[in-house]
């Protein structure tokens, strides 16, 4: 258990930065989905599909960075790192894209 602690941060970077991408394109998913009238929408209805999405991507790649930053100072070898990164980024994006269970 004390191998995993190491690579927590590298995994929680994975997550953010699935995260990010998920929050950075859901403006233009829910856009596309044609939920509002453009004639009839509100300040309100614009600023939570729009401004409130852009808000969470940009926080969750700040927190992606300074995870990913903390994982390569804990780990001997910064391959160990990106590939840990990248894996849980990848596993994690293909669970919030595809709806897989």
């Amino acid at each position: 258990m004390e191998s995993l602690t190491k690579y927590r941060y590298g995994l929680v970077a994975g997550a953010f930065a699935a995260g990010g991408s998920f929050f950075g394109k859901l403006p233009s998913h829910l856009s596309a989905q044609k939920l509002l009238n453009a004639s009839e929408s509100t300040y309100l209805e614009i600023i939570l599909m729009r401004a409130v999405p852009l808000a969470l991507m940009l926080l969750c790649n700040v927190s992606n960075l300074r995870c990913f930053l903390k994982a390569l100072q804990m780990t001997e070898q910064t391959l160990t790192c990106v590939v840990l990164t990248a894996a849980s980024n990848y596993v994690l994006s293909e669970h919030l894209y595809m709806g897989s269970p």
